[in-house]
């Protein structure tokens, strides 16, 4: 049930609905950010990468396949930008 609601979900948000992409972010954005939490040590920090993950979502929305796991593909994009930011951390403190 799950993965038809967010099949459909997806569909919608393919084509632009708001609707869609309010309700994929009220289902996963709490989740995500508490994954992000644990990677980053950064309440602030994972605040922010949740936000910008969904922001990429929303720009690549007509992307989007609806045959794969949104929360797979969402949790990618926000692993991503943390490895980065910690990459990105990592460089400051050594110079």
């Amino acid at each position: 049930m799950q993965k038809e609601n967010d099949t459909l979900l997806v569909a919608k948000l393919r084509e632009g609905n708001k609707f869609a992409f309010e309700a994929l972010y009220e289902k996963y954005s709490a989740r995500l950010y508490n994954t992000i939490v644990l990677l980053v040590y950064d309440k602030s920090l994972a605040k922010d990468i949740t936000q910008s993950s969904f922001m990429t979502i929303w720009e690549k929305r007509s992307n989007l396949d609806t045959e794969k796991s949104f929360p797979a593909y969402l949790c990618t994009i926000a692993r991503n930008m943390a490895v980065s930011y910690t990459h990105l951390r990592a460089h400051e403190t050594k110079a």
